[in-house]
This record gives structure tokens, sequence and C-alpha cells, in this order.
């Protein structure tokens, strides 16, 4: 026996060459999984001495200390074992995203999984109903692949991740169902470092990303929000600081879907201050 040698782990659903080396013992051999001294199934009954053997592990199959016997059909008495080795199944886990995840075209979003497979590369496709598009074809099974959801992509609560073995198709797992919604709000202005004084008036914008016709704007002051207006989803609103803020360089705008408080965004981060006087 050549191979398994022992010392391997092997996997179900996998298929391994055995291979051997023999001398006048006829044409025709007998190829068994033994344990313990037993013979556990027959994998070929009756195969050509020709030193190879292709083998599936079926999935019936898990443990430790198995070993292969060849015998040779015409000559009984002849045979011989390899060294003992371990069979494991083959397992993948999809954990997110998770059935309550909430995503949006065009932003990036980590797809993660456990397995314990004998591939070291998996695939990734997102699914829909009976369409399926491929994300990555062969990506490094390290358990993380940050992913950008394409924008065209329609809105719909029904889309789930499936990751398989790279080599083998019939290792896979899906996610639970989860919802992509086509955008996500995009706040522009005002932007970091922008300085704006109490009493004047500024443009606040945005890219809509929802289908509400309005949104809700807060004002963020050194982590505390303050509401200022409930505005028409048009992507500008002209926003007077008002008197009663305190001048402060850590401030932001915040803009909420009214129907999905998952969809907000963050300006940059800005100064308020008072107007000056210089006397020159």
């Amino acid at each position: 026996m050549t191979y398994p040698s022992g010392g391997e782990t092997l996997y179900q659903k996998e298929q391994y060459s055995i291979y051997w080396t023999s001398q006048d013992i006829g044409n025709y051999v007998k190829i068994e999984l033994c344990k313990n001294g037993y013979t556990y199934y027959t994998i070929a009954t009756s195969t050509h001495d020709d030193g190879f053997y292709q083998w599936q592990i079926p999935t019936s199959v898990s443990g430790s200390n198995y070993y292969i016997k060849i015998t040779s059909i015409q000559y009984k008495y002849i045979s011989n074992t390899s060294g003992t080795f371990d069979i494991k199944p083959q397992y993948i886990t999809v954990t997110s995203p998770s059935s309550s995840s909430i995503l949006y075209g065009g932003k990036t979003y980590t797809i993660k999984w456990s397995a314990d497979i004998y591939a070291s590369n998996v695939a990734i496709y997102c699914e829909l109903g009976d369409d399926s598009f491929l994300i990555s074809s062969s990506t490094p099974n390290d358990g993380s692949y940050a992913w950008i959801v394409a924008t065209s992509l329609s809105s719909s609560p029904s889309y789930k991740i499936k990751v398989s073995s790279a080599t083998n198709s019939d290792i896979y797992d899906y996610s639970p169902y989860f919802r992509i919604n086509e955008r996500l709000i995009d706040v522009y202005t005002p932007a970091s470092g922008d300085i704006l004084r109490i009493g004047k008036t500024y443009t606040i914008s945005w890219e809509g990303g929802v289908s509400d016709s309005y949104v809700d704007i807060y004002l963020e002051i050194n982590d505390n929000l303050q509401y200022i207006d409930q505005a028409y989803n048009d992507g500008s609103y002209s926003w007077t600081v008002s008197e009663n803020y305190h001048t402060s360089s850590s401030n932001r705008i915040v803009i909420y879907s009214i129907s999905d408080s998952s969809n907000y965004d963050y300006s940059g981060t800005f100064t308020i201050r008072r107007e000056t006087i210089s006397i020159t």
C-alpha cells in the first residue's frame, strides 16, 4: 500500500485515489475499508490489479483508526493493509448575513462562515428565488469575505447567501433570508472641517436612498441628538443655525429614513461658532 499510508485525515464526499504495488497475485483484487480487525464495508468486490482505484467516501463513514485492506482474488491468502487514518464529515455554516440583516446597494458588508472542508477555497453566491449570481468563484476559506452589494439588485426580503466548497459543489450552506434595499442615505454636506456660524443659513445635502417622501433631520452635538425638522426627500434642506446652539467643534448632521430606522447617515464633523468682530 502506498496511499493511504497512515496518519491522513480524509473527508466524506471527496474522491481519493487508493494506490498500491503488487507482483504475481493475479489480475484482480478486492478492496475493503476496515477498522479494529473487521471489514467496515467493501469498497470494490473485484477490480483490476492495476495499482490504482478511485474511491469516493460516503457520508455513512466517520471516525478514526480506519485502514484499507487489499486482497488478491486468485490467492485469497495474499493481502496487505494501509496504516490507519481518520475520516471526517465536511460542513459549512453561514453566520452572516442573518435573518435580521438589511443590506443596501453600493455598500460593503462582510459575509461570514465557519467550515471544516477538504478544499482551501470556497465559492460564494447570492440567490433570489430561482436566480443566482456569482459573488466569488474562489476565495480563501478564512471565514469572511467583503462583499460590495451591486446597485442593480432590486429591493427584496428574500435574498440568501450560499457558500460552497470551491472544488465540491455538494458541500454548501445557506444564510437565512435577508433583505436588500436599493440604496442607502448618503449625507454630503456639511463636510468634515466646515465652520458654520450661528445665525447663518447653510444647505444640508444628501442622496435620498429611500422611496420615502420625507426624511428626519437631526443635529448631533457631542453625541447628543437634537431634532431639526422633517424635510422633503429631495436631497436639499436650508438650515439656519439656531441662536440656541452653543459653540462646539464636534457636530454632525444625521438624516434618517422615516420608514426604516436602520437607514441613516452622518455628515462629516463640523464646527459651530458665533460671528466674530475684529476691531482694527
